[in-house]
């Protein structure tokens, strides 16, 4: 079985649509800014020298181990000045290269340290930003009620400070929390008081931000059009600002709603705008998701050739970083689309009702359809049960026992169902 965001597809498996950042191979142009910056170090010292160290820590071409290595650079720097504010600013710093990295255990740690050297200080900004980012952390660790009490810790203090950007960042982030738990009215609530904040301060990236999650929630609950509203004023918003990573994500959301409706042409130009934009930042993941979109519409259509090229142009990607649970994906859809194009052929040779036929005349001529469908999802299965990968195994079994139905033999079949069943329940 394939999946593709919140619709489900008896044939398909594709890839899920969270876009990371991640490392390419670096440019001429880039390595000179980093070795610009490097020497840099040498000849500057203070909040100067902190800052290119900020700098090279969220440089997306460096390795995340030198990135790391920059921020225990800065933390040691800042403790030997004896500074307290700048020890407080690189804790807070190390937990967002952690977090960008989803290592949201080692994030929190950080923002917690960081939170005790501002309370120890008596700093009211470091507070309330040390307690917002705790929030967002544990609701990433799936923790729902710390996230909420620590985002209500960080709405109440903000506006008792009248700090009103932070107040508006910890209803957004509260919103965000309840999307994720499925509490799309309550998300709804905090998104629209949210929005009046950032409207009447002027603050368009946030604004943004609310109408793209908006769009998200009502993806979720099927309501595609209003979707689609969201991510269109989004997008205008991001184009804007020229913020280009945004902007290509909601591209990426705007095409998926679009789908949804069956809006195919509108849909693959929008992935061909946001996939232009992925490969300029050499966002590999957005490519990624991109081509996975356009394979389902070129499937949907049945211009099976396209959606093979496509899927094929995927798995060398995948091949190429290493990730066998997306290997296995790639090469499952690939069996997929040549599944589909045999069975079609059985329809075109003997009609809707072709297994009629195949009773009659059981042969191995028609399980040599779907030679190529069985070797990829052979493949496929071997990679997923390397990863244990049980999503996976139980789809590509499934659909080898179908092939083996639908080519007139049961027998052989029913290994293949058996085992599926199994994993299913």
């Amino acid at each position: 079985m394939l999946v593709n965001v919140m619709r489900i597809r008896p044939l398909l498996i594709i890839s899920a649509l969270f876009c990371l950042i991640l490392p390419g191979e670096v440019t001429a142009q880039e390595e000179a800014s980093i070795d610009s910056l490097v020497s840099l170090l040498e000849s500057t010292e203070g909040e100067e020298h902190l800052e290119i160290l900020y700098e090279l820590s969220e440089n997306r071409w460096l390795t995340f181990e030198d990135r790391l290595s920059y921020t225990e650079d800065a933390l040691n720097y800042a403790a030997r000045s004896g500074e307290v504010r700048w020890l407080y600013n690189a804790h807070l710093h190390q937990g967002k290269v952690f977090s960008r990295e989803a290592m949201d255990k080692e994030a929190l740690e950080s923002f917690e340290k960081a939170l005790k050297i501002s309370q120890g200080s008596a700093d009211d900004d470091g507070i309330v930003t040390s307690l917002f980012w705790i929030g967002k952390t544990y609701s990433w660790l799936r923790n729902p009620e710390m996230a909420s009490e620590y985002l209500n810790r960080t709405r109440s203090m903000a506006a008792e400070n009248k700090n009103d950007l932070m107040e508006t960042d910890a209803l957004y982030s509260l919103g965000e929390l309840n999307r994720r738990i499925r509490e799309y009215e309550g998300a709804m609530a905090y998104y629209d008081t949210a929005y009046a904040m950032a409207e009447a301060s002027g603050s368009g990236n946030m604004m943004a931000e609310i109408n793209a999650s908006q769009g998200m929630v009502m993806y979720y609950q099927g309501e595609f059009l209003q979707a689609v509203g969201y991510y269109e004023k989004a997008i205008e918003i991001f184009n804007e600002l020229g913020e280009e990573d945004s902007e290509s994500r909601n591209l990426l959301r705007l095409a998926n709603a679009n789908y949804q409706i069956a809006r195919y042409d509108i849909a693959l130009g929008h992935y061909q705008q946001a996939l232009s934009i992925f490969e300029k930042i050499n966002h590999e993941a957005g490519m990624i998701a991109v081509l996975n979109g356009m394979a389902l519409i070129y499937f949907s259509q049945e211009q099976f050739d396209k959606a093979l090229e496509t899927h094929l142009t995927l798995l060398n990607m995948n091949r190429a970083r290493q990730n066998k649970e997306e290997i296995g994906r790639s090469l499952h859809n690939i069996g997929t689309v040549y599944n589909k194009m045999a069975g079609d052929s059985l329809v075109a040779r003997f009609g809707d009702f072709y297994m009629d036929s195949i009773k009659t005349e059981p042969s191995d001529k028609y399980l040599d359809l779907f030679r190529e469908a069985l070797d990829y999802y052979e493949q496929a299965l071997a990679m997923w049960e390397e990863e244990d990968y049980k999503e996976g195994i139980k789809g590509s079994l499934h659909n080898m026992g179908i092939i083996y139905v639908t080519a007139g033999m049961p027998d052989m079949a029913l290994p293949y169902l058996r085992r599926a069943l199994a994993i299913a329940q």
